[in-house]
């Protein structure tokens, strides 16, 4: 079973098309959440609070995220997800003036699976904020001119992505990019992909 952790993202249609035809339910932080009864969380974007000062409002959400376990259920940030994830583990986060808003190329810079058979992709980013450094346990796998675009947690079952993998720009890779991400867990998985 899939998770969406909604944070009032406009983009909640988009990621569910993504995982259309798979077991998944959309939740709000402040609901009970029991991680063991997923395979895949997924944290959204949202455009409500930044991070920076305000812990209390995402304190369920980090409680989360700093309780992930080795065998527990894989957990996918995305924008705002992504910043929750590298705040959790101590990353300096900054504010970017104007608003990142646009399409960008990032370049794959670290092997994983998460990221199979893609060198470089084009992306659509919609953020305030940006990670200024990567925090204990962190891992980059993609930058952009921006900086880091995409990270995993080198032991914990936790990988973030600054851009929007669920707004398509580049059709090839994007459905690369989520066959991968649903093929790192198991019980959702639909197998590794291969080149065309």
């Amino acid at each position: 079973m899939i998770l969406v952790i909604n944070n009032k993202t406009v983009l909640l249609d988009e990621i569910e098309e993504k995982l259309k035809g798979l077991p998944h339910e959309v939740k709000d932080a402040s609901e009970g959440i029991t991680p063991a009864d997923y395979d895949l969380i997924i944290i959204s974007g949202g455009r409500e609070h930044p991070v920076v000062d305000h812990e209390d409002f995402y304190r369920n959400e980090l409680n989360l995220i700093r309780s992930a376990a080795p065998a527990g259920p894989k957990i996918l940030g995305i924008c705002l997800g992504f910043e929750l994830i590298a705040y959790a583990f101590g990353s300096s986060l900054e504010l970017i003036e104007p608003k990142e808003s646009q399409n960008v190329e990032i370049k794959i810079v670290r092997d994983d699976a998460i990221f199979a058979n893609i060198d470089t992709m084009n992306v659509f980013e919609s953020h305030r904020w940006r990670v200024k450094t990567l925090g204990k346990g962190l891992i980059p796998l993609a930058t952009s001119h921006y900086g880091i675009e995409a990270f995993r947690h080198a032991s914990l079952p936790l990988y973030g992505f600054q851009f929007h993998p669920e707004m398509a720009v580049d059709e090839r890779n994007d459905n690369i990019l989520w066959k991968n991400i649903l093929s790192i867990v198991p019980r959702v998985g639909i197998g590794p992909t291969s080149k065309p």
